[in-house]
């Protein structure tokens, strides 16, 4: 097929970072929340948060990252 191309074990075209968190966020970052700079009641909660990719399934730390931060911003006042 074309289109099927079967990788090599630990290697995987995932996407993110695009807004990776830092403690002290610039430009096109975002806080330990998610929010980026210049927004207050928004979230990302995605694979954009994270500073880098690992090569391997993202998928439960992404998970695990949404609950933190719905949990943190749920809880407050």
């Amino acid at each position: 097929l074309p289109l099927l191309k079967i990788s090599e074990n630990g290697v995987g075209p995932h996407l993110g970072g695009t807004f990776p968190m830092s403690k002290i966020p610039g430009p096109h970052e975002t806080d330990v929340l998610g929010t980026p700079s210049g927004f207050r009641r928004l979230h990302l909660v995605d694979a954009s948060v994270f500073p880098n990719i690992p090569p391997t399934t993202i998928t439960l730390a992404i998970m695990a990252n949404a609950h933190r931060i719905a949990s943190v911003v749920d809880s407050a006042p």
